[in-house]
C-alpha cells in the first residue's frame, strides 16, 4: 500500500494516492517513507499550501508570498509551455507544479525522505521543485529543464534514455536564456585527463554507474553537451525523430544511422573532436596544478601568493608580471596580478588583467565582479553597468550583483537594466524587499493601489529580515517614484552614506 501509494502521488493522483498512505500507516507506523509523507500531507501541505489552476498549468505553492509571486510566475510558466508546446508539436495536458519553501518538504514529498540532492524532480505530468524563496537557485531555470522532460516523456512514451532526456532539458533551458547554460568546464577537463569521460554509445552508464556526486555531475554536463551538439548539428526536428523513435522500442544506435545518417562510431569521433574543442576553448592557458609543487612555474605562483597574503603588493606583481614572460600566463595569474594592482602598485592597470582572465576563462564571472568594482570606485556608471551585466550573463543566480544592477539601473533611468534586474529577482527570490520593490515600480501609476501594495510588502519583508544599503536604496527610489515622499526620504537618508553604493545611485538618493 506504501509502495502504491507513493506512487501514485508522484504521478500527482491524490484521490487514490492519499487513500493509501493512511492504509499503509494504519497497518505499519514505522515506515519511514509512509510517515514522512503522511505528515508532510496533514501539518503542512493541507494547512499551509493553495492550488491554483489557470489553463494547463496547475499549481500548489505556500500560502504565503502567493499573491505577490503568482502572476510573474504564471507568466513564466505560461510562457514555457507555449514555447515548447511549439518547438515540440505536442500537447502533454495539463501541468502540476508542486512547489516548497523548504529542501525537507520536497524531498519528502518527491522521494519520501528529506534529503534529496536536487532541487527540481519531474514525474511525467507532476513536477516537485524548491521554489525561488532564499536566493539559492534560478527557479525559472530549474521549470524550463524539468518542463522539457515532460515532452520528452510524452514522446518516447516514457522510454526515453536518462542521458538524452537531460541533456535536452539543458539545452532547451539554455535555448532559453543563454545564462543558464551550465558547462562545468574544469571538471569536465579534469574527468578527460583521467580517462573518465564516457563515449556516446556510454553515456547511460555514465549515470548508472556515477559512483560520487562530481561523477554524477559530468554525467550531467557531458549529456548537456552531447545534446548541445546534436541540437545546433541536426537540429531539434532530429531529436523529436529520435524520441519518436524510443517510443516504438529504437535503439539509440539505430536512431543515430536512420535519422542522422552515420553510424555510431563516426558520430562519437565527430562529437569528440567538437566537445574536447569546446572544453579547451572555454579555458585555456597556463594554470596552477597543486599536484606539481615542484613544478617552477607552480612555485613561483605559491610565492606570488604568499606575498599578496603578507601585502607585498610590489613583489607579488613582479613575480607574476615575470610568470606571464615565461609561460604562465592564464586566467588564476591575470586575476591575482589584477587583484594585487588594485590593492597597491597600478590599480590603472588592473583593468587590463581583468579583461585578459575572462578571456582565459569564458564560464567564470569573478573577473567582470571585479570590473565593476572597479568602475563603482572610480565613479564610471557605464563601466559598473557593463560588469554587472556580464556577471549575470555568465550566473544563473549572482543575487548580489542583481542587486546592484537594479540599484544602478534605476539611478541611471536604465529601463533595459531594470527588466533584467526584475526578471532575476522573479527567478530567484521574488519575495526580497528590493524585488517586491521592482514589481511596485512596474506596477507604476496605472495601477498605483497594487503598487502601493507591493511596496508595503517590501517594507514588512525589510522589517523582519534586515537590508542593506543597496536593497535601501531600492525602497528609497521606488517608493520617492511612487509618491511616497516621508517614507523615501527616511530611506534615502540610512542609506545614501554606505560605501558600497555606486556614486550614480548615491546621487539619486540626494535628490530625494
Amino acid at each position: 500500500a506504501s509502495a502504491f501509494g507513493l506512487n501514485r502521488l508522484r504521478l500527482g493522483d491524490e484521490h487514490a494516492g492519499r487513500p493509501a498512505i493512511e492504509t499503509a500507516f494504519a497497518r505499519d507506523k514505522f515506515n519511514e517513507r509512509t510517515l514522512n509523507t503522511r505528515k508532510l500531507y496533514t501539518e503542512r501541505i493541507d494547512p499551509d499550501y493553495r492550488s491554483h489552476a489557470q489553463g494547463d498549468l496547475w499549481i500548489r505553492m505556500p500560502r504565503e508570498g502567493a499573491d505577490y509571486m503568482l502572476p510573474a510566475l504564471y507568466e513564466e510558466l505560461a510562457k514555457a509551455r507555449s514555447t515548447l508546446d511549439h518547438h515540440y508539436g505536442v500537447d502533454p495536458g495539463v501541468t502540476r507544479f508542486e512547489i516548497f519553501d523548504r529542501p525537507e518538504d520536497f524531498g519528502i514529498r518527491t522521494v519520501g525522505v528529506p534529503q534529496l540532492g536536487a532541487v527540481g524532480v519531474c514525474f511525467g505530468p507532476v513536477i516537485t521543485a524548491i521554489g525561488p524563496y532564499t536566493a539559492s537557485h534560478n527557479f525559472y531555470m530549474v521549470a524550463w529543464h524539468e518542463l522539457a522532460h515532460v515532452y520528452a516523456i510524452t514522446l518516447s512514451r516514457g522510454r526515453v534514455p536518462r542521458w538524452f532526456t537531460e541533456g535536452l532539458s539543458e539545452w532547451e533551458a539554455s535555448n532559453a536564456d543563454p545564462a543558464w547554460t551550465r558547462r562545468s568546464t574544469l571538471l569536465l577537463r579534469a574527468a578527460r585527463s583521467e580517462g573518465r569521460l564516457r563515449k556516446l554509445s556510454e553515456l547511460e552508464l555514465a549515470f548508472v554507474r556515477a559512483g560520487s556526486s562530481a561523477m554524477m555531475e559530468v554525467a550531467y554536463m557531458t549529456a548537456a553537451y552531447a545534446m548541445r551538439y546534436l541540437g545546433e548539428t541536426y537540429g531539434r526536428a532530429k531529436l523529436i525523430e529520435m524520441l519518436r523513435g524510443y517510443g516504438r522500442g529504437e535503439t539509440t544506435a539505430a536512431l543515430v544511422q536512420k535519422h542522422l545518417g552515420k553510424d555510431m562510431p563516426t558520430l562519437e569521433a565527430e562529437f569528440q573532436a567538437w566537445f574536447d574543442a569546446e572544453l579547451d576553448r572555454a579555458i585555456s592557458g597556463w594554470s596552477p596544478d597543486p599536484r606539481r609543487r615542484s613544478d617552477a612555474l607552480n612555485e613561483r605562483y605559491e610565492s606570488a601568493v604568499t606575498a599578496a597574503q603578507s601585502k607585498d603588493f610590489d613583489e607579488a606583481a613582479r613575480i607574476l608580471q615575470a610568470m606571464i614572460e615565461d609561460g604562465g600566463d592564464g586566467f588564476e595569474t591575470r586575476l591575482l596580478l589584477g587583484r594585487v594592482l588594485m590593492e597597491g602598485p597600478g590599480r590603472s592597470s588592473a583593468k587590463g588583467h581583468f579583461e585578459k582572465a575572462g578571456q582565459f576563462n569564458l564560464e567564470d564571472p569573478t573577473p567582470f565582479a571585479l570590473l565593476a568594482q572597479l568602475a563603482r570606485d572610480d565613479k564610471d556608471a557605464a563601466g559598473e553597468l557593463s560588469g554587472l551585466t556580464r556577471v549575470l550573463d555568465l550566473d544563473p543566480v549572482a543575487f548580489e550583483a542583481n542587486l546592484s544592477l537594479l540599484a544602478l539601473g534605476l539611478a541611471q533611468k536604465d529601463a533595459a537594466a531594470q527588466r533584467r534586474a526584475a526578471r532575476r529577482c522573479d527567478a530567484v527570490a521574488p519575495m526580497h524587499p528590493a524585488c517586491l520593490a521592482a514589481h511596485a515600480l512596474e506596477l507604476g501609476p496605472k495601477q498605483t493601489k497594487e503598487a502601493r501594495a507591493f511596496l508595503d510588502q517590501a517594507m514588512v519583508v525589510r522589517q523582519r529580515i534586515g537590508a542593506d544599503a543597496t536593497t535601501g536604496a531600492i525602497l528609497a527610489m521606488a517608493a520617492h517614484r511612487l509618491g511616497q515622499g516621508e517614507r523615501a526620504k527616511e530611506l534615502a537618508a540610512r542609506s545614501r552614506e554606505a560605501p558600497e553604493l555606486s556614486d550614480a545611485v548615491r546621487k539619486a538618493l540626494s535628490g530625494i
